[in-house]
């Protein structure tokens, strides 16, 4: 704790914690956004379970370097719409790890550099 200038204790946040704010906040805006634009998918998961299908593609795009809000919530949808764990197909894996694009980039692609195919194998993960 610190002290603010007119005496008063004053809690000190360190720049791990803001980030974590930051990212439950995004989470939290994701959620909502999946209960607004894909009720009926989004109904098939309870409340808790959802929030944790987000949380969980926001640690996977992470793991690929996605580091917007935007496409990390991208992939939140593709994971409500496709499967939970669809970048484990091979296309898409190749695409997602292709590091002479910029990670956000990346799923821009998806649709012009797969098939209906990859994307039915992906719902099969």
């Amino acid at each position: 704790m610190g002290i603010g200038k007119n005496g008063t204790r004053m809690i000190t946040i360190r720049a791990e914690q803001m980030d974590m704010i930051a990212q439950r906040r995004s989470e939290q805006r994701a959620l909502e956004h999946l209960w607004a634009e894909y009720p009926g998918e989004a109904s098939r998961y309870s409340t808790s379970d959802l929030a944790q299908l987000v949380s969980a593609s926001f640690n996977r795009a992470a793991g690929y370097g996605m580091r917007s809000e935007g496409a990390r919530r991208v992939f939140a949808v593709l994971s409500l719409l496709v499967s939970p764990s669809f970048d484990e197909q091979t296309r898409i894996h190749e695409i997602l790890m292709d590091v002479e694009l910029p990670p956000d980039y990346r799923l821009l692609l998806l649709g012009e550099c797969t098939g209906n195919l990859d994307w039915q194998e992906a719902q099969r993960q």
